[in-house]
């Protein structure tokens, strides 16, 4: 495709950023761009121009009131128009560079870029009045080209939409307690070793600050298992907060069952813990068992779910546990230090957020306020 650009000299500046995004048209080969600075010395710049205004097939006209003002511009324009009346083949488009008359010409119906009515000096950045310029004139060439955004625009809508996602989570995270309370203890069902080869923890996490009372925990250990240990059996358990030493004391009753009393045939072991939670006691707790004999690693394998919500062997009426106790990764989001860091991501994603929609707006809008983006998408194309 034969492109040839008619201007006034005033728009000369404008022209040359025009240029800047025209030259990637031509790039690909099938294109070829003029203007009439490519005339050679020596060469007779009336007689040039008429050769590429016959064999162009879309002409464009860089309008602004000092071009129509213009004797010379003007009585090219008006050649071009009888030249397309003549051959439909051959395309005019009026590229706005700045506020003119256009509506008085007989050019008022042909297409419009970057938008109709809309100059690129009306802009509040002119770069995405060029781009969309550019644009435009990728749709003429092929109909069939879809527009996209300038890339600045578009990484910048991207971190709009990943922020509003982001804070969406976010908000859903802080009003978790609200929407699903969870009001029972979760116990992790994997132990972890302690210092001393005899005794293995349990995490167990009191996720609201509700008060709890007759709690009932059960470590419960079959004799086949206990085989597996080395015949180890629980002797002592307690419970513990993370943070604070002081917290057992009057909090709990442990309650050993003797083999006898549980079971006549002695089928297992168990330690009991009867615990009350009083208000804003949430945190990470530690159920404790001691065995009699020290353990290896590789028992812990042996030991995962054999701590419960139960009031059986325990001895008590009710374990006073409503709902699922099984922790998982889901409940981590329950947590203080947590939800902290989610109310201080809220802040900054609140405030990037804003700063991208403005930032957005500023750049891709026009400075009309009554304007809309996107016109390149115009249907006089």
């Amino acid at each position: 495709m034969n492109i040839v650009t008619l201007y006034e000299n005033n728009d000369l500046a404008m022209r040359k950023s025009l240029d800047r995004y025209l030259s990637q048209l031509a790039r690909g080969g099938d294109t070829h761009i003029w203007n009439d600075e490519m005339v050679l010395p020596g060469e007779k710049t009336e007689v040039i121009l008429q050769e590429h205004l016959k064999n162009a097939d879309l002409v464009l006209l860089l309008v602004s009131q000092d071009f129509w003002a213009s004797e010379t511009c003007y009585a090219q324009a008006v050649q071009v128009l009888e030249m397309s009346q003549k051959n439909s083949k051959k395309k005019i488009v009026n590229v706005l560079l700045r506020p003119n008359s256009l509506e008085d010409t007989p050019f008022k119906d042909l297409p419009q870029l970057p938008a109709p009515n809309v100059c690129v000096t009306q802009y509040r950045d002119p770069e995405q009045g060029y781009w969309d310029i550019y644009q435009g004139l990728k749709k003429i060439i092929d109909p069939s080209y879809r527009y996209k955004k300038r890339p600045k625009v578009a990484a910048l809508q991207t971190t709009v939409f990943g922020s509003a996602v982001l804070l969406l989570w976010s908000l859903f995270v802080l009003l978790l307690p609200v929407m699903l309370p969870e009001n029972s203890i979760k116990i992790a069902s994997e132990p972890f070793a302690g210092k001393f080869d005899s005794i293995i923890f349990y995490k167990i996490y009191k996720l609201d600050h509700t008060v709890q009372r007759e709690i009932a925990l059960a470590f419960v250990l079959e004799n086949a298992e206990s085989q597996k240990l080395g015949d180890a059996k629980p002797v002592w358990a307690t419970l513990e907060k993370t943070g604070d030493e002081d917290w057992a004391g009057p909090k709990q009753r442990a309650y050993t069952m003797q083999d006898s009393a549980v079971n006549y045939t002695a089928e297992y072991s168990c330690q009991c813990v009867h615990a009350d939670f009083e208000k804003n006691e949430a945190g990470e707790y530690h159920f404790v068992v001691e065995f009699d004999k020290a353990l290896d690693k590789q028992h812990l394998e042996v030991l995962k779910n054999k701590l419960s919500c139960s009031s059986r062997p325990c001895g008590w009426s009710e374990s006073n546990c409503p709902g699922d106790t099984e922790f998982s990764a889901f409940h981590r989001l329950y947590f203080q230090d947590t939800r902290f860091f989610f109310q201080i991501l809220v802040f900054v994603l609140f405030t990037l957020l804003l700063a991208s929609i403005f930032i957005t707006k500023k750049i891709s809008s026009y400075a009309k306020s009554d304007s809309h983006s996107n016109h390149v998408q115009q249907k006089t194309l």
